[in-house]
């Protein structure tokens, strides 16, 4: 009978004593993180109040970044080009390009963070003239990811044309768009959501195929081509004598990688391949759905991919 009551009386005490232990734990949690935060928050404040002096210089970012060449011109442009039927479609597409006149405060309507609407701010030279003051320009073209439109990726396409190259991006005639160039309402985010949760849902490699097409994206990118190096040789365009055309390059993101693959040699109809193009530069594309036996590439390719992908 003792050494029960004993036993019982050490079984309760060790459970005060794991009680207390928990809650010194989690009190010194708090003290660790409670510590971190103010002196996170004394460093900011530091930060403000002392600024860095030529004695104190920022971090230099660790790739170098060219001086611009010249300001950066932008317009928005509808061109025609005929789908699968021979239908002429019209296509709004953004162009920045080359200029000496002077920018101006501009924001675009465009996708954000979590594929999310969002205005940016930026300073360009609406409708202004193209240089053409020194030699012919090169074109690269960029094409967004699925549902998005073509200002997705302005502080890209702005540092190009401020680089002397002519950049056009088409709004893509996807299933949705979240955005248009030049402003104006896209879809609402749950059409938005919906055709993107669709487009993810795609497993057969003819139905994503087809969707390439139907996109308006492979080979109707290709066609965009066509009517680019077409406004070249009018007179009355303003890009009239403006284009390099044997320095064409392609850059694109996710679905728009997807494009550039279809354009370069992996899509298997091998009519589709553009030896225009002399490079391309391709950020987080999906290979699906081109297998490896198709794939016929013969120019200089970058690919970037993240982490997961």
């Amino acid at each position: 009978m003792g050494l029960s009551l004993i036993d019982s009386r050490l079984r309760g005490n060790d459970k005060k004593m794991n009680q207390l232990l928990r809650v010194l734990i989690i009190v010194g949690i708090v003290f660790i993180l409670g510590g971190c935060a103010w002196r996170l928050r004394s460093r900011i404040v530091s930060r403000i109040n002392n600024p860095p002096t030529e004695s104190q210089p920022v971090q230099e970012p660790l790739l170098e970044t060219k001086a611009d060449l010249f300001n950066a011109g932008y317009r928005v442009m509808n061109i025609s080009i005929p789908d699968e039927s021979g239908k002429l479609i019209s296509v709004r597409v953004s162009v920045w390009y080359p200029t000496q006149e002077n920018e101006t405060a501009y924001f675009y309507d465009t996708v954000g963070a979590n594929l999310k609407k969002a205005t940016y701010q930026s300073a360009l030279a609406i409708n202004a003239p193209i240089e053409k003051n020194s030699n012919t320009h090169p074109l690269a073209l960029f094409f967004h990811g699925a549902t998005t439109c073509g200002t997705q990726s302005v502080i890209l396409t702005e540092h190009l044309a401020r680089q002397g190259y002519i950049v056009a991006s088409p709004d893509f005639y996807d299933n949705a768009q979240m955005c248009k160039s030049g402003g104006g309402a896209g879809d609402r985010r749950l059409i938005f959501l919906r055709a993107l949760k669709e487009f993810k849902s795609i497993t057969q490699s003819s139905d994503m195929l087809a969707l390439l097409s139907e996109n308006m994206r492979v080979p109707g990118a290709s066609r965009l081509i066509d009517a680019l190096l077409a406004e070249n040789k009018q007179e009355n365009s303003f890009l009239y004598n403006a284009i390099n055309e044997d320095a064409i390059g392609v850059v694109g993101h996710s679905y728009g990688g997807m494009t550039i693959l279809g354009m370069i040699g992996a899509h298997p109809n091998i009519s589709y391949l553009d030896a225009r193009i002399k490079a391309a530069v391709i950020l987080s594309p999906p290979v699906f759905p081109f297998s490896k036996e198709d794939l016929n590439y013969w120019l200089p390719v970058d690919l970037y991919v993240g982490g997961i992908e």
